[in-house]
């Protein structure tokens, strides 16, 4: 559990609720130190993704990536949600020249930018978050194949370069994968643009299995 890593905006809870927390030590990193901000993503494009099928709960983005935190926010659009240990408070906010902020100006100023659609940096405390940990998840989508548990005929081998090959029943398809949010897997075809649902390892962000129509397990 990170919740003395980097309060952020922990802090702003703090102000609005007056609970006394505290805020300790600096932020761990997701990226080796603070982001380029020459390079982030505009947050307007990412989709926010829900925690489970048929879910209207938003994707938890955890300090440092640590899923076992029970500290945790939710992006959805025009809205930041602070969860602290089931306290929640929610503000509005706005997109800035990429950056995520404050709407109401009475609000405990917030300043988010995006590295990817699994990270974000939270320039007023110095601290990193992320929905899933795109290092952690890369190294197990990409350490075998996947194979269709309908038969070892159909068989998609991901690649660290956003590549992958997929053997259906001896018919080669190639193309890119990447990360839509925590949870989705988009790839391209000749057939358009399809999706993997990820599970992950309850304790971990270990990729144990994949589905579109069908479920995929590592080989081996």
């Amino acid at each position: 559990m990170k919740r003395t890593t980097g309060k952020s905006v922990s802090l702003l809870l703090s102000l609005v609720l007056a609970l006394g927390l505290t805020a300790c030590g600096g932020g761990g990193t997701a990226g080796g130190g603070e982001p380029d901000l020459e390079a982030v993503v505009d947050p307007a494009e990412i989709e926010w993704g829900y925690q489970a099928d048929d879910s209207d709960d938003a994707q938890y983005w955890y300090p440092d990536g640590d899923k076992q935190s029970d500290y945790y926010l939710i992006f959805e659009d025009d809205f930041v949600t602070v969860d602290d240990g089931g306290n929640r408070t929610r503000f509005s906010t706005d997109i800035a020249d990429g950056h995520v902020v404050n709407y109401n100006e009475e609000d405990p100023a917030m300043d988010f930018v995006f590295t990817d659609s699994l990270t974000c940096y939270d320039l007023k405390e110095g601290q990193w978050y992320m929905r899933a940990d795109r290092d952690e998840a890369t190294a197990s989508l990409t350490a075998a194949p996947f194979v269709c548990e309908a038969g070892a005929e159909w068989t998609i081998t991901f690649s660290a370069d956003g590549t992958y090959s997929y053997d259906c029943d001896g018919t080669m398809m190639e193309g890119d994968w990447w990360f839509q949010d925590a949870r989705t897997i988009e790839y391209n075809d000749d057939h358009g643009t399809t999706r993997f649902t990820i599970t992950y390892a309850d304790d971990s962000w270990e990729i144990v299995s994949i589905r579109d129509t069908d479920n995929f397990y590592p080989e081996g």
